[in-house]
């Protein structure tokens, strides 16, 4: 057999209670001038998505959770069965993204040509526009800075970061082992940060691959039970630097973090929206319990 010209690409895409969005996430990524191979990971949905994507495509694998895993502990399921495939590389998408036809093509070719990047992501836009959904961002110990604008022109092929984001990730098979993979502590949101972070503890670089594209519709996956993001989003946010601050600076931290806190805390109280405050006080002590 002949060895394959192109290094292989494994794209896990996670589904949890959205069939229709991982159908047209799909349908963009079979579209790809790269050749490569789908997975979908259900994530305990209810809604009988996977009877759905299994009739629909039931050429792709799909790997039926009985429990909702979490973002991180959902890819990682998908990272097992793509890895045990030989990949050379992981493409993570969420399932309400979708993906310009070249841009798998564009950032494998960025990671061939630099065998120290670690996570490529491309350019992503907010769903049906050109405005710039985030680059990524910048770690300043006490905070993320989002990178929310392009610098000017001409751009280099690839824009170093600290930080990018699972969104559309494409991932070096070598360095995801390396790492073990998200973090399973976090079920959702910050994983990516934190993956991005620890790549960096261990030598590699991430950026962002300024020439390819890709589309995403923002908090889909969460949009029908917003109490729930608010509780795993400040969850994650408290969990992560936790994880990355000494214990004196994130005692500092914290009572920094205190002031945030009691202004999302007022918002919600005065709209009334009881359930979203106590979302937030129970994410906040999760983070801070939670083992990391």
């Amino acid at each position: 057999m002949k060895p394959s010209v192109h290094p292989r690409v494994v794209a896990i895409v996670l589904n949890w209670n959205g069939w229709q969005d991982t159908l047209r996430c799909v349908d963009t990524l079979q579209a790809a001038t790269y050749p490569l191979r789908i997975v979908v990971v259900d994530n305990g949905s209810t809604d009988d998505s996977a009877t759905h994507i299994h009739a629909a495509q039931p050429h792709i694998p799909l790997l039926a959770q009985p429990r909702n895993l979490g973002f991180g502990g959902g890819v990682n399921v998908g990272a097992a069965w793509a890895v045990a495939q030989g990949c050379d590389y992981l493409l993570l998408v969420n399932n309400d993204a979708t993906v310009h036809p070249e841009a798998v093509t564009r950032l494998v070719a960025a990671a061939e040509h630099d065998p120290g990047l670690a996570l490529l992501t491309p350019v992503i836009l907010l769903e049906g526009s050109t405005k710039l959904w985030t680059l990524g961002a910048d770690w300043q110990y006490f905070a993320i800075r989002q990178r929310s604008e392009l610098p000017p022109t001409p751009l280099p092929a690839v824009l170093g970061m600290d930080i990018v984001y699972g969104c559309v990730m494409l991932v070096r098979t070598s360095a995801w082992q390396q790492l073990g993979g998200f973090d399973p502590a976090f079920f959702a949101y910050y994983e990516d940060a934190d993956l991005a972070l620890r790549s960096r503890d261990q030598g590699w670089r991430v950026g962002v691959v300024t020439a390819a594209r890709a589309w995403h519709r923002v908090s889909s996956s969460t949009a029908q039970q917003p109490r729930m993001k608010v509780f795993h989003e400040m969850r994650g946010r408290m969990l992560f630097f936790r994880k990355r601050l000494r214990s004196a600076d994130y005692l500092v931290f914290s009572l920094h973090e205190l002031r945030y806190l009691m202004v999302r805390l007022l918002r919600y109280l005065r709209r009334g929206d009881w359930a979203a405050a106590g979302a937030l006080l129970h994410g906040a002590w999760s983070g801070i319990i939670a083992k990391a």
